[in-house]
């Protein structure tokens, strides 16, 4: 045989004899694509699935704690704070809309427009009004009304609070240094007994659209029962102004809602 043909036979020959093993088309050595690698290799990517199945089962289980969590606040014995005392003559108590949280009192705190109208007049052109005087505050909350009238220079606050908001009244008033001044009590006004009449009577009763809170009966109960003759009640007059107003949205809205309907 020629010497051309044979160096060429030979090297038609020399990539499965002294080259690498022959590939497939996934680029993985035939030798190396036995049963046993493909079931390892199988097993080990579903371990990983699971495992990572496991981890946001965990985490959804974590931030479905959380939610519960900040969802689990329990209202307060309301039955036993409504329910009067036979013995006096009081009306029924109002409807309390509980304000309860830390978080919603911080709210109001922080509602500079109201809360400072009260520091102004308390602390400010209403202070002679206040002074060596006997107050009453009517749905206390976190005492901030107490704590202006003591600093005013109030002889005796009661701040009647009916919500358990009561508790953390008695340590912020402890905290300002006021607690020989101040008494919280933890009941509705029209159930508490005070052991005197008051001089003035301070509330922040307001609501949405003026009455939405249902205070003002409580209020109105504290200053038949309490206020002495000649005292002043702090705010003692409110108006709610009106305006008629037309929106085409309900009737947009009532319109989607019959459209929506008519195909059931």
């Amino acid at each position: 045989m020629p010497a051309h043909r044979l160096r060429r036979r030979r090297q038609a020959t020399l990539p499965t004899s002294l080259g690498a093993p022959p590939t497939t088309t996934t680029g993985l050595p035939t030798s190396a694509r036995t049963p046993t690698s493909i079931t390892r290799c199988a097993g080990i990517e579903t371990r990983e699935r699971e495992r990572e199945r496991e981890r946001e089962k965990e985490r959804e289980r974590k931030r479905g704690r959380k939610r519960q969590k900040e969802k689990n606040v329990k209202p307060p014995a309301f039955k036993t704070l409504l329910t009067p005392d036979p013995s006096t003559s009081f009306p029924a108590p109002s409807l309390l809309v509980p304000i309860l949280t830390r978080r919603e009192q911080k709210d109001m705190l922080e509602d500079h427009t109201r809360t400072g109208a009260y520091a102004a007049a308390i602390l400010g052109s209403a202070r002679a009004c206040f002074e060596g005087k006997t107050v009453l505050d009517v749905g206390a909350g976190s005492g901030i009304l107490s704590i202006f009238a003591a600093r005013a220079g109030a002889k005796k606050v009661f701040a009647v609070e009916a919500t358990p908001m009561a508790a953390h009244a008695r340590t912020l008033v402890k905290h300002n240094k006021l607690d020989h001044i101040i008494e919280v009590l933890q009941g509705t006004v029209e159930s508490i007994q005070l052991p005197e009449k008051v001089d003035v009577i301070v509330s922040e009763w307001m609501g949405y659209l003026l009455l939405r809170e249902s205070m003002l009966d409580s209020v109105l109960a504290a200053r038949d029962a309490w206020l002495k003759p000649g005292g002043s009640l702090w705010p003692s007059h409110a108006r709610l102004l009106l305006a008629p107003a037309r929106s085409t949205l309900p009737h947009s809205r009532a319109a989607e809602l019959q459209n929506a309907m008519q195909g059931w």
